[in-house]
């Protein structure tokens, strides 16, 4: 683990897949104790996972892409803008 006074950050990578993704997210704020951050990844989804993640305000931080990068990818995007923290990897 890093040596850091800044909160772990949650990674969750989304393509379509809007009911796991509020399922998830729903997990994570009632079992997950403070600090931490939540970054979801939303991977060019059309079903609705944009205006979701929009509604959510500051609870989560969320970063749109223009296609599926897929898994590898889509965690590489969190992992240069978090890169100071720890990672956990949904």
């Amino acid at each position: 683990m890093k040596s850091t006074t800044k909160p772990p950050v949650i990674a969750i990578l989304s393509y379509n897949r809007l009911e796991l993704l509020q399922s998830c997210l729903s997990s994570v704020f009632d079992n997950t104790e403070h600090p931490y951050e939540v970054c979801v990844v939303d991977q060019a989804s059309t079903d609705g996972t944009r205006e979701y993640l929009e509604g959510l305000g500051s609870r989560i931080h969320h970063v749109r892409t223009e296609s599926n990068l897929g898994f590898v990818l889509g965690n590489n995007l969190v992992m240069d803008k978090y890169g100071d923290r720890d990672i956990v990897l949904l």
